[in-house]
C-alpha cells in the first residue's frame, strides 16, 4: 500500500517528517494511523517507523500485501506484518537493539522497494 502526503502540518501546528506529494509505502495500519519510516534526514532520527494520522495522506495505490495480519482491538483496525504484533514497535522506540536489528531484516524481507529506496547502497 502506497500513499503521498497532502498536508504538511498537523492538527497542533507541527510539520510532519516527510516530504509533500512523495510516494510513501505503509508499513501498518495501526486504528486512524499509518506507520511510514521518515524521510531519511529527518531531525532527529531519519528512517524511522512513525505513525501518522491517515487524514494526512492520498491513497496512491491502495494493493496491501498478502502478508498482513489483520486484527480489531476495541473497533479499531490493526493490520501489518505478524512479526511485529503488540509491543514491538514500543520495544523498537525504547531503542533496544536486538529489536532495532529485526526491524531492518525486516524492512529487507517484506518491504524491498523502501529497502532499496532507504538502505542498499
Amino acid at each position: 500500500m502506497r500513499v503521498k502526503l497532502i498536508r504538511q502540518t498537523d492538527s497542533e501546528g507541527t510539520n510532519i517528517s516527510l516530504a509533500m506529494e512523495k510516494e510513501y509505502e505503509v508499513l501498518t495500519i495501526e486504528g486512524d494511523y499509518y506507520r511510514i519510516l521518515t524521510d531519511p534526514d529527518s531531525k532527529p532520527y531519519g528512517n524511522d517507523p512513525v505513525l501518522f494520522e491517515i487524514d494526512y495522506f492520498e491513497v496512491s495505490d491502495s494493493r496491501e500485501p498478502e502478508f498482513w495480519v489483520t486484527e480489531y482491538f476495541e473497533g479499531e483496525r490493526y493490520s501489518g506484518p505478524f512479526v511485529w504484533s503488540r509491543y514491538f514497535f514500543e520495544d523498537y522506540h525504547e531503542g533496544k537493539d536486538l529489536v532495532r536489528d529485526k526491524f531492518k531484516k525486516n524492512i529487507q524481507q517484506y518491504y524491498p522497494r523502501t529497502w532499496n529506496e532507504r538502505f542498499s547502497s
